[in-house]
């Protein structure tokens, strides 16, 4: 924290250094990359790597078609680098562009990530 002017803030340090939509996590690491997603996967999580960010409170936002469809909140650790993740349920109804945002404890985006839901292409003969 920091005082000016007889008022305290909160000066935010610390950053995202990867942030991945995956189709699972193994050993606290993301196994793919995703960047569209079929609909005929009903799961989805996004990984984050935070360092510098101890002791606060981090929020990813998942949003569709520009509606809030879940906050997951967590508390980082101490230490330098703090790795967490969230998963999302998905619905085959739910194509379309999804977006998570990587808040901190005073709202600011830290960082945007985007992908596609979409139904797999049909193989024509």
């Amino acid at each position: 924290t920091e005082e000016i002017a007889g008022e305290t803030q909160i000066v935010t340090t610390g950053h995202v250094t990867r942030a991945i939509f995956t189709t699972a996590i193994v050993d606290r690491e993301p196994i793919d990359t995703l960047e569209t997603l079929p609909t005929t996967i009903d799961r989805v999580f996004f990984f984050t790597d935070l360092r510098g960010l101890g002791g606060q409170i981090v929020t990813h936002r998942w949003e569709h078609n520009d509606q809030v469809m879940a906050e997951i909140t967590f508390r980082v650790g101490s230490g330098a680098r703090w790795r967490v993740y969230s998963s999302k349920n998905l619905l085959p109804e739910w194509a379309g562009t999804w977006k998570v945002t990587i808040n901190n404890e005073s709202g600011e985006t830290l960082y945007t990530g985007m992908f596609e839901y979409a139904a797999a292409a049909v193989a024509t003969e």
